[in-house]
């Protein structure tokens, strides 16, 4: 798991430890595809810790190469609750990847908030919205926060579209009022915004090291 350790933490700056808590937990694993690519592999489980869904792409920035498997089962997705118990009181937070959500925890972290407020759901991309439905339905989450990514820069925004539909369906089917949240700085998705405040911290660190040896 070296490889996607490496890819996670150095090139998406993702936090050490919410890697190894997905490694540990079991939601995370690397294998080799066919083509030689070293794949990162996020697993989906159930209540019962059943995988359910699979999701692989590649250790490397130099490609985009990824794929969800066959068989995935869309009602259920990639939920996650960091202290395993799915308290359904907590917050739901909604993403398109995994990325994504690893992404938001560790901005979480970084902006002193604890991971363990919320329990986390991808759905593997925005089409796939009615994951959401699916999970609100049978684990009976309440408060629901839909943050998919905000493609403003594409002719069809279906960030935007997938989120709006989401929070229709759930406020008609289930009298729920989802909140719709976008990573906000001009940037599409929350790993973007994630290495954007890295890099700024980092440009910051280097400012106060340069002025104090003037």
């Amino acid at each position: 798991s070296n490889n996607v350790m490496a890819y996670l933490i150095q090139a998406r700056k993702i936090d050490p430890d919410i890697v190894f808590l997905h490694l540990k937990k079991k939601l995370l694993a690397q294998e080799r595809n066919d083509k030689g690519y070293r794949m990162a592999v996020f697993i989906g489980r159930d209540e019962n810790n059943h995988a359910v869904a699979v999701c692989k792409r590649a250790c490397s920035s130099y490609t985009k190469f990824k794929q969800e498997c066959r068989g995935n089962d869309y009602t259920y997705g990639w939920l996650f609750d960091p202290e395993g118990n799915y308290n359904t009181n907590k917050p739901l937070i909604c993403f398109e990847s995994e990325i994504e959500k690893m992404s938001f925890m560790t901005l979480l972290k970084m902006h002193g908030k604890d991971i363990n407020q919320y329990a986390y759901l991808s759905t593997g991309s925005a089409s796939k919205y009615m994951t959401i439905v699916n999970t609100v339905e049978r684990m009976g989450y309440k408060n629901v926060i839909i943050a998919y990514n905000d493609d403003f820069a594409s002719k069809i925004n279906a960030g935007k579209m997938y989120s709006e539909r989401t929070k229709d369906i759930l406020r008609v089917e289930h009298g729920i009022e989802a909140k719709i949240i976008t990573p906000e700085a001009n940037v599409n998705d929350w790993n973007d915004l994630l290495r954007k405040e890295v890099a700024e911290l980092a440009q910051s660190h280097q400012d106060e090291e340069q002025a104090m040896c003037m």
